[in-house]
């Protein structure tokens, strides 16, 4: 059991073989009303049904709902969105901060705390990093304001930035274009803020490399010749990323952005340029970097190809799995993304091996709806040879 799912028994009895909530719901007809006002997406019945018997966890924009819907008073609510946070910390290794922590402490705690909501996004619990970064954030903007030390105070709005970074991050890989340019267009102007505040050139790259993958994604899911208009303001914000800041992980992620641009403004000269950029790269680090990285980047560099017509794409995907190899951890997001690439340089190279063609997209169908990757669900849903 959860400590979640112990208080929750407060809200529902026992009738016979039926759950009844608090309002006089029933099980489905409260999973009805949650799966509605979220969206029409994240819980059903027999998700909720786990959730209150301690099978599982509600998210925070889960649990806010269903305070909402069951008209739950202030107390009743912090109560249950504490015992929520118990258990997230519980499970994943994280930490509360208590009032009376010392500065130090909270420092760094809020320090490894970031590097776990990295490993969590790299490790695929998406959804799990977008909750807890709202978490994470609120918490700091709170020791922020209390602050008045200025070299404190500008190591917790740096701090702050990351949080926000790993949100934006995150959100990008599992919502649709609209949803997710209106989570990420507040978290970037906060993050730009604080890198101009403090002087954080990487702060504010890591802003552009968010926003500029938003304008991405938009122009993927457009129609029309409107389409333009945002690969190009992608490429033109994905500059401003690569001036601010010059490490390698930074420019490794532009010059992807910058491929994946080129390829549907059929650029072909710009294509080939972040082809080489990001092939000198990955040689400076072939033997000692995040694998994941290199496997993202050649990933889009064998889908420019396939556009423009080059066999080089197979030989390309074959890099990128030999890299992906080398990754001793199992991430469900990065294996959406790239069996989605693979039918996409299949296709476009006209090879119909209808077998393993259809295990690919079943196996992506499969990995997204189990992780809530929608944007690749729909597209795993939607596929045609």
């Amino acid at each position: 059991m959860t400590k979640l799912s112990k208080i929750l028994k407060q809200y529902y009895q026992k009738v016979g073989n039926k759950t009844i909530f608090q309002g006089k719901f029933s099980l489905n007809q409260l999973a009805l009303e949650l799966w509605q006002r979220l969206g029409y997406r994240g819980i059903d019945s027999s998700s909720l049904s786990r959730i209150i018997n301690g099978k599982r966890l509600f998210t925070v924009e889960q649990l806010g709902t269903f305070c909402m819907i069951l008209s739950l008073m202030k107390r009743q609510k912090d109560e249950l969105f504490l015992a929520l946070e118990e258990d997230y910390l519980l499970r994943y290794g994280l930490k509360l901060y208590p009032s009376s922590s010392s500065l130090h402490d909270v420092i760094d705690l809020l320090t490894s705390q970031i590097s776990k909501l990295n490993y969590a996004r790299e490790h695929g619990f998406i959804q799990f990093v977008m909750d807890w970064a709202d978490e994470l954030s609120s918490q700091t903007r709170r020791y922020i304001r209390k602050e008045w030390n200025i070299l404190y105070k500008n190591k917790l709005l740096s701090l702050l930035g990351e949080i926000l970074f790993e949100k934006g991050y995150a959100s990008g890989s599992i919502l649709f274009p609209e949803a997710n340019m209106s989570v990420v267009s507040p978290l970037i102007r906060e993050q730009l803020t604080i890198a101009k505040e403090i002087n954080s050139p990487k702060l504010a790259s890591q802003a552009y490399i968010v926003q500029a993958f938003a304008y991405y994604a938009l122009g993927r899911y457009s129609f029309g010749r409107k389409y333009r208009r945002f690969y190009k303001k992608s490429l033109e914000i994905t500059n401003k990323a690569l001036s601010a800041e010059k490490s390698d992980i930074i420019m490794l992620i532009c010059w992807r952005y910058i491929a994946l641009n080129s390829t549907y403004l059929s650029s072909v000269s710009l294509f080939q340029q972040a082809e080489k950029e990001i092939r000198k790269i990955i040689e400076r680090h072939k033997n000692d970097y995040n694998f994941s990285y290199i496997t993202w980047a050649l990933d889009s560099v064998a889908r420019g190809q396939s556009y423009f017509g080059n066999s080089k794409a197979i030989n390309t995907i074959l890099e990128s799995k030999s890299y992906e190899q080398k990754i001793k951890w199992r991430d469900p997001l990065r294996e959406s993304a790239t069996t989605r690439n693979e039918l996409e340089v299949l296709k476009k190279l006209k090879i119909t091996d209808r077998s393993y063609i259809q295990r690919r997209v079943e196996r992506g169908l499969l990995l997204s709806s189990e992780h809530g990757f929608y944007r690749y669900k729909k597209y795993f849903e939607n596929y045609s040879m």
